[in-house]
């Protein structure tokens, strides 16, 4: 893939795909040193190709998604860095947790995982360019975040992974620490045939 050597050899190493059936078109044979996360919904029969490839999943929605990436990463002795996705927006296209119970229920569920390392949140911004609402579902997640890093005993969260290329200023703004910009980067999305 030339337009990935491109952000490669300007010094990107962190990249994400929303298919794992386009990461393993596009990065085979890639420098190992880029870090890969698979920032689309995962669905259980991928994750064993996604445990290979990837280095985070930032979209985990159900502990059961999770449980299974561990029995693939328990073979390997690697240990899988992911986020768990909330729906914050409360649209129903979206994937993610809508309750809080559920949510803590998943972060009870993954201390008994101990090849998967919780490292945040993550959210997708509401459809629109309605920068308040926008702003208050980011708002929402970083209320979220800091919420579990106080009650589940969780300082080690480092990452908040909220806003694309449309929004992402806004997400800055309200505390993001990884944004997913790669249709402002490469232009606009084009599956892989």
């Amino acid at each position: 893939m030339p337009v990935i050597m491109e952000a490669y050899c300007a010094g990107a190493r962190l990249f994400g795909e929303n298919r794992v059936q386009e990461a393993q078109i596009k990065y085979p044979g890639l420098p190992e040193d880029i870090e890969l996360h698979c920032i689309g919904h995962l669905q259980r029969n991928k994750a064993k190709t996604a445990a290979d490839l990837f280095s985070w999943v930032q979209s985990i929605d159900k502990l059961e998604t999770a449980a299974t990436i561990e029995k693939y990463c328990a073979d390997t002795g690697k240990i899988m860095n992911i986020l768990l996705e909330v729906n914050t927006s409360g649209e129903a296209a979206k994937q993610g947790f809508l309750s809080e119970r559920n949510l803590f229920e998943c972060l009870e569920g993954l201390g008994k995982l101990p090849h998967i390392r919780l490292r945040g949140l993550m959210t997708i911004g509401p459809l629109g360019d309605d920068t308040e609402r926008i702003r208050s579902s980011f708002r929402k997640l970083k209320l979220l975040f800091e919420q579990i890093r106080a009650e589940a005993g969780r300082p080690d969260l480092d990452t908040l992974s909220m806003g694309m290329s449309s929004d992402f200023e806004t997400a800055v703004e309200e505390g993001a620490t990884l944004v997913r910009i790669g249709s402002l980067l490469f232009g606009a999305r084009e599956p892989v045939k």
